[in-house]
C-alpha cells in the first residue's frame, strides 16, 4: 500500500538542469494502452515542474510520416506542452568507502546459507592470517590466567 510521503529540503534537477524541490514520494500504477497484463507500480518522487513545455517550438510533424504508424505515447508530440512524467531510473550511488566496498565483496563472497535457514562464513581477515604468529599458545595462557583470577575472586566473577 502506498502513501504520500513529503520530503522537505530535497531538491532535484532535471532536464536542463532545471532545479525542483521535491515535494513528497507517492504511489502510481502505469499500464499500457495496449496490454492491460503490462503494469509497473513506482514511487515516483513529486515535483511542481519537471521542465519547461516541449517541445519549445511546433515541430511541422508532416515531415515525419514515419512516425505516423507507431504507437506513441503523446499523440500531439510536435505540439508544446508540458511535460507530467519523466521515467528514469535512479542511478546506484554507492555511499560506502574503499574499505567498506571491499567488507561487502568479503561477506557476499564467503557467506553462505544452509537449507536450514542457518549461515555460514568463514572468518575474514584484513591483513595475512599467518604474519599473527603463534598466537594460540599466547592466547590460551591469558584465557587460563583470567579463570584463575575469577575462581579465586568470586565478586569479580559475579559482576
Amino acid at each position: 500500500m502506498c502513501h504520500w510521503t513529503s520530503m522537505s529540503h530535497t531538491v532535484s534537477a532535471g532536464i536542463g538542469d532545471v532545479t525542483s524541490s521535491i515535494e513528497g514520494v507517492t504511489c502510481l500504477t502505469i499500464r499500457s494502452r495496449y496490454d492491460d497484463s503490462v503494469r509497473f507500480t513506482i514511487q515516483p518522487l513529486v515535483v511542481n515542474r519537471i521542465t519547461n513545455a516541449l517541445p519549445t517550438a511546433n515541430i511541422d510533424h508532416t515531415r515525419l510520416d514515419y512516425l505516423n504508424d507507431l504507437p506513441l505515447a503523446d499523440f500531439k508530440y510536435y505540439k508544446p506542452a508540458n511535460i507530467h512524467l519523466i521515467l528514469e531510473e535512479v542511478p546506484d550511488v554507492s555511499l560506502l568507502t574503499p574499505e567498506e566496498n571491499e567488507c561487502e565483496l568479503i561477506y557476499s563472497s564467503t557467506v553462505k546459507r544452509e537449507s536450514s535457514g542457518r549461515y555460514v562464513t568463514v572468518i575474514p581477515f584484513k591483513g595475512d592470517p599467518n604474519t599473527l604468529g603463534d598466537s594460540l599458545q599466547s592466547a590460551t595462557r591469558k584465557y587460563y590466567c583470567l579463570e584463575r583470577k575469577l575462581l579465586s575472586n568470586p565478586q569479580i566473577k559475579e559482576e
